[in-house]
């Protein structure tokens, strides 16, 4: 299928939502097709994987990318319009950010990273606000906006325990980029190579693992990547102390 509306469509869709889930993104394709296409076409996931990778080709040379996110907290595919440059923050988040606003996304941004099970209580995340000292602080009010403008915009994660973990967008745009910051706060999957801040790890040894990269070695093989031991994790309906952010790093 050539590059048409479809796509530019598609594109000015998901930029504008900036994370869709995978039914979501079938929906708005269908639409789509229903104003652009003469025939009587029903796009399946087949459609939306050539449109994505169509688009993909073409917006690569931005330094933009839609990613396909496995998100674990809440066992949900995302396609996610990612802004993979190597800028810094402030030239990747919105331009509307003041300069403030932007150090205060990278505060909170850090706690849950870095934090205890990598999630921060709403209070605490709000008066991080305190830590800008090399320009003006954002007001309690702007903050308490920002942290909920942000959460709606899948940067951080509500969990049902009352605390903020790092959202789907945060995951596919800033994985990398805080893998190479804290590089010894932040597990790898072994499988993969990227950053695995939801998964599984293994009972016998500390290494980390995305539940799908997991789920599909386990198809072949019955024994961990790692160590070599009997793989004895239920990787599929986990509980929560086999969650990758409910075990502190290095602890076995």
């Amino acid at each position: 299928m050539a590059y048409s509306d479809v796509h530019r469509a598609f594109l000015q869709a998901i930029s504008h939502h900036g994370f869709i889930s995978s039914k979501q993104a079938l929906t708005i394709l269908l639409s789509i097709y229903t104003e652009y296409h003469t025939d009587d076409t029903i796009p399946n996931e087949h459609h939306l994987v050539g449109v994505i990778t169509s688009i993909n080709a073409k917006i690569a040379r931005y330094s933009q990318k839609i990613k396909l996110v496995r998100f674990e907290p809440n066992r949900t595919d995302y396609y996610v319009f990612c802004n993979l440059s190597d800028r810094s923050l402030a030239d990747r988040l919105h331009p509307c950010y003041t300069d403030s606003e932007v150090a205060y996304f990278w505060i909170v941004l850090k706690e849950i990273a870095c934090g205890e099970g990598q999630s921060a209580s709403p209070f605490l995340c709000l008066n991080l606000n305190e830590h800008i000292t090399d320009r003006p602080r954002v007001s309690k009010v702007r903050a308490e906006e920002l942290l909920d403008e942000w959460t709606r915009a899948g940067y951080f994660f509500p969990e049902s325990n009352g605390t903020w973990i790092l959202g789907v967008r945060t995951v596919a745009e800033f994985g990398q980029f805080l893998r190479d910051k804290f590089e010894d706060k932040i597990d790898v999957c072994l499988l993969c190579k990227e950053a695995a801040f939801y998964g599984v790890r293994c009972r016998h040894c500390p290494e980390t693992f995305h539940t799908r990269c997991i789920n599909t070695y386990l198809q072949r093989l019955t024994v961990c990547p790692g160590c070599k031991e009997v793989w004895i994790v239920t990787v599929d309906g986990l509980k929560s102390e086999e969650e990758v952010p409910k075990l502190p790093r290095g602890s076995m």
